[in-house]
């Protein structure tokens, strides 16, 4: 089967499941990238891409500071020829997935969504747009693949058929994380370190983890806080921490994807306070590293992986006292931290990049059978 897939841009998750998806039998995969570098991601034009790649001429001037304005006439060219047996198209808010999905539906091309849940409340500015040109897309497509049972529902909601809503998660390379021996476990009088891991911005609502750890800091002083990433939150962040307390709040900035193993394996409890996360990589990678997880249930991995309760703990969005609690059970509970811990390292193993690219060639694999049968 020749396997088109529209990408914004490379990102190291999806370069590494893209890598994967190329090494499956029956699939000859060439990606279209809108354009070389994700605002999100430094360095990212200078990856190895171990796969067909094709950069696409992108038509906006601001597409590497603003990737929600790719702009690539010749995506439309997917659709028109016929040269691949099947497009799969990732997220639809920007432009030239859109025009893509429609061209595909204009001319009968075969295709497959793949993003994260959709608002079923979008903006008074975005609601036409996406009721008359989106929606209609996405009832086109031969399949939806999306992340957990939220984006599931979230796509029957809009009368998508559950039998053609697939979950296929965002993935990654979990080895390194998986490999590296927990620095954590090792003395008992070193300061132990509640790591977060997120962008600064709004939705992520660091705050609110910060909040939490500057209440419990004056109990418990052999703890301190990590926090990697950066944003426009950093100021404002940084103006809550007490003098007193400036030396127990580290900032690291952004932090590498080569660099994140060795901070996750010398820390001993993963906090995401996140009010809306489509997936959340970063739980995964903790889990993998061995961290007992506390997260929200905004976050949809968490919702996913934790759900049993035996690998972390789930909290609500937006809950200072909530996140008190749980950082404050964790705390204590030096045995509980481990089991977890041990339990999350377990469970991870399970999205690792080479299992969900298999899964996903199943299912686009079997759509290719069932389009050559009809």
């Amino acid at each position: 089967m020749k396997l088109a897939v529209l990408s914004n841009s490379p990102g190291p998750n999806q370069v590494q499941y893209f890598d994967e998806l190329a090494k499956i039998p029956g699939i000859a995969l060439t990606v279209y990238y809108c354009a070389r570098r994700n605002v999100k991601w430094r360095g990212t034009d200078t990856y190895k891409l171990n796969h067909d790649a094709q950069f696409m001429v992108n038509l906006n001037p601001w597409a590497e500071t603003r990737e929600s304005l790719h702009c690539n006439p010749s995506a439309l060219s997917l659709a028109i020829h016929r040269q691949h047996d099947l497009i799969m198209i990732q997220g639809y808010s920007y432009p030239t997935a859109l025009a893509a999905m429609l061209a595909c539906m204009i001319f009968r091309k075969p295709f497959v969504f793949w993003g994260e849940m959709i608002n079923r409340n979008p903006r008074p500015i975005t609601a036409p747009v996406k009721k008359f040109f989106v929606w209609p897309c996405f009832h086109r497509a031969q399949a939806i693949l999306t992340m957990g049972k939220s984006g599931v529902r979230s796509f029957q909601e809009i009368g998508i058929p559950v039998e053609r809503i697939y979950e296929v998660p965002y993935s990654c390379n979990l080895e390194t994380y998986l490999s590296v021996q927990r620095t954590a476990n090792h003395s008992n009088d070193r300061k132990k370190r509640i790591l977060v891991v997120a962008q600064l911005i709004k939705r992520k609502r660091v705050d609110i983890a910060l909040k939490a750890f500057l209440s419990l800091s004056e109990q418990y002083k052999d703890w301190d806080m990590v926090i990697c990433g950066d944003g426009p939150c950093r100021d404002e962040l940084e103006k809550m921490i007490r003098n007193r307390e400036k030396c127990r709040v580290i900032f690291k900035g952004f932090v590498s994807k080569d660099q994140q193993p060795a901070i996750y394996a010398d820390s001993d409890i993963f906090l995401l306070t996140s009010v809306q996360d489509g997936w959340g990589m970063v739980v995964t990678e903790a889990m993998a590293s061995g961290l007992p997880v506390i997260s929200t249930y905004a976050v949809e991995s968490a919702r996913v992986l934790l759900d049993d309760k035996a690998c972390g703990i789930l909290i609500n969005p937006n809950s200072v006292s909530e996140t008190i609690e749980a950082l404050e059970l964790l705390i204590k509970d030096k045995a509980m931290r481990t089991r977890m811990g041990e339990c999350a390292r377990e469970k991870s193993k399970e999205y690792d990049v080479d299992r969900v690219a298999r899964d996903s060639a199943k299912i686009l694999l079997g759509i290719h059978q069932h389009l050559r049968v009809c």
